[in-house]
């Protein structure tokens, strides 16, 4: 049935008026139907189609239904944008369908891949925990992620494992100079009244680096205690340092 034909035969008043209502409603749920990203574009080409059926509209009183002549103008127009309308629509949900399927695939890729990383780094934390047994040390208890210690903290106990102890600084100053020492003439010693705060003195400086052996020998006119005083402190630095970095004592 032609869109004419449906104004050209015989209704009653009511029919008429509902026929009119009816179209009316569809004329507004197109026209304020499009979305806020589709007004410029597509609501743009709608009412510039229509410009002069919605002037036909917009002049009559509030109200009043518009008669057949504007009820067929309206239904020419709306034909073929409600087909076009569709048309786009369906554009839409198929790109959308598209790329919900490119998105699956590409998570299922991502999926897959992460699981052979974390099989991977489980293996490499189960290498470390087997090399950190029966070794002195406290290995953490969990990460964050509550699977296991992280990598890089075994990785760190490992590393500080294997690596030499640190060489004791003052004993290789005590011995590099010895010969001076043995060519300087001893000092005098020092009034019974300030030799224990003399002596006192020096040994701070030594402790703290600001000194060598040689000087603390002097002080005590005894250069082996000198020299195993200076390695006892140092031996007790380096065990110090040892356990700041296994947690053991705070850093």
């Amino acid at each position: 049935m032609a869109i004419t034909d449906v104004f050209t035969g015989k209704r009653t008043t009511a029919d008429r008026e509902g026929l009119a209502r009816a179209l009316v409603a569809m004329w507004t749920a197109m026209a304020d139907g499009f979305r806020e990203d589709e007004k410029s574009v597509e609501g743009a080409i709608f009412a510039e189609r229509t410009a002069a059926v919605r002037a036909d509209l917009a002049a009559l009183p509030a109200g009043q239904l518009p008669d057949l002549a504007l009820q067929r103008r309206m239904a020419e127009a709306l034909a073929p944008s409600v087909a076009e309308r569709a048309k786009d629509l369906h554009a839409r949900i198929d790109d959308l369908d598209a790329t919900i399927r490119t998105r699956d695939r590409d998570l299922q890729i991502q999926q897959l891949a992460g699981s052979w990383m974390t099989d991977e780094m489980a293996r490499c934390r189960g290498m470390l925990m087997q090399a950190l047994q029966g070794r002195e040390t406290i290995v953490p208890a969990n990460g964050p992620d509550g699977a296991g210690p992280l990598l890089t903290d075994l990785l760190s106990l490992v590393l500080n494992i294997a690596a030499p102890p640190p060489k004791p600084v003052a004993s290789q100053g005590r011995r590099s100079e010895t010969a001076e020492t043995q060519a300087k003439p001893k000092e005098p010693a020092t009034q019974p009244v300030g030799e224990r705060a003399i002596i006192a003195q020096v040994l701070r400086e030594v402790l703290d680096g600001t000194a060598q052996a040689p000087r603390l020998a002097r002080a005590l006119e005894d250069q082996e205690l000198a020299r195993r005083l200076a390695d006892l402190f140092h031996e007790h630095q380096s065990y110090k340092a040892i356990l700041k970095r296994l947690g053991i004592l705070p850093g």
